[in-house]
């Protein structure tokens, strides 16, 4: 695909995308894309909110993309991180916005598909957001302490078995897919697991660093590639069950260790549910675009993100199927029970 050089406005946008040295580095560099050829949206900002605090991989990640995507449509993108209640206090302002496709909500999929453990909610993700597009995919890390007596996922369980007392895992929060996949870990090896939570995946990642917790499922971007070169954690398996490219070959899949879990994490990004299909339809295609080009992807992989698109239909239904996956652990192990 063709790469521009040299993008308009650069002060400008960096003004509206972010600061600190890492992220103005990237808009210093430049994302070499196309113009949007389709009918423009009214010149004002298009606001992505984050349903997550600034620094962390969604953050970065959007930050990429709404420089991107600003290049693309010759509009300014502001990026807001809103975080808190598990992207719900975002995900309010989104749904309350006017549906013209200038307020756009970008959240990983648990405010979607583990909705069931969160408290009540003003508002209904799955009936006042739509699905724009999926941006990325990635598999889960289940990981060690470097002191853990155990190397693999089988010698995990081996131990939990072994074990008078519940192991320890870290996940971000209650109401996460992470939560949900140690219990469905704990399901399929006939095990106990028992979640604690942190305020943000590399805070997880470091409390099994320190041996406070037996695990932590985090994603790989919290671990890799700081935490494993400096020899703190060490990554028992992946949640996927195909093995990503872009992660170490001797990461194996819980599908190889017996388990039959395959869960990636996406991020994607929703408007609210009255946004007509034509603006729909446009910021899909610009969308599909961005997530082709090179320079785009090669950002996103060099920080720990796999870009994967899915557009409007595909990612509804992608949406749904995981809720129905989730649903059933969620109901199987009894995890609202637990919170009570």
């Amino acid at each position: 695909m063709r790469r521009l050089a040299g993008c308009r406005g650069w002060a400008g946008r960096a003004a509206w995308i972010g600061a600190g040295a890492f992220l103005a580095g990237l808009v210093a560099a430049g994302l070499g894309l196309p113009a949007a050829h389709a009918q423009d949206h009214p010149k004002r900002p298009i606001r992505i909110i984050v349903g997550a605090g600034a620094g962390g991989s969604v953050d970065i990640e959007n930050r990429i993309v709404g420089q991107a995507l600003g290049d693309f449509l010759h509009q300014d993108v502001v990026v807001e991180d809103r975080p808190g209640g598990g992207g719900v206090i975002a995900g309010e302002v989104v749904a309350s916005a006017p549906p013209d496709g200038n307020t756009l909500f970008a959240y990983a999929g648990d405010l979607f598909t583990t909705a069931s453990l969160m408290p009540p909610m003003a508002f209904d993700p799955n009936k006042q957001l739509v699905p724009i597009g999926q941006l990325s995919a990635t598999p889960l890390a289940i990981v060690a302490g470097a002191r853990a007596p155990f190397n693999d996922i089988k010698g995990m369980i081996a131990a939990a078995k072994a074990s008078p007392r519940s192991f320890t895992y870290a996940t971000f929060a209650v109401a996460s897919v992470n939560n949900v996949v140690g219990q469905w870990i704990a399901k399929e090896a006939h095990i106990k697991l028992l979640n604690v939570t942190y305020r943000s995946g590399p805070e997880a990642s470091l409390a099994a660093a320190a041996g406070n917790v037996t695990l932590a499922i985090t994603s790989p971007a919290s671990v890799y590639p700081s935490l494993t070169k400096a020899g703190t954690v060490k990554v028992l398996a992946i949640t996927s069950a195909e093995h990503p490219s872009y992660l170490p070959a001797s990461w194996q899949t819980l599908a190889q260790n017996g388990l039959p879990i395959d869960v990636t994490i996406y991020l994607g990004l929703f408007a609210p549910a009255a946004t007509p299909g034509p603006v729909v339809a446009r910021l899909d295609h610009a969308l599909s675009v961005i997530l082709n080009d090179d320079a785009v992807r090669q950002r996103l992989v060099k920080v720990g993100i796999y870009p994967k698109y899915l557009g409007p239909a595909g990612f509804l239904s992608r949406v749904r199927t995981d809720k129905a996956r989730y649903d059933q652990v969620i109901s199987e192990m009894h995890m609202l029970d637990a919170q009570r």
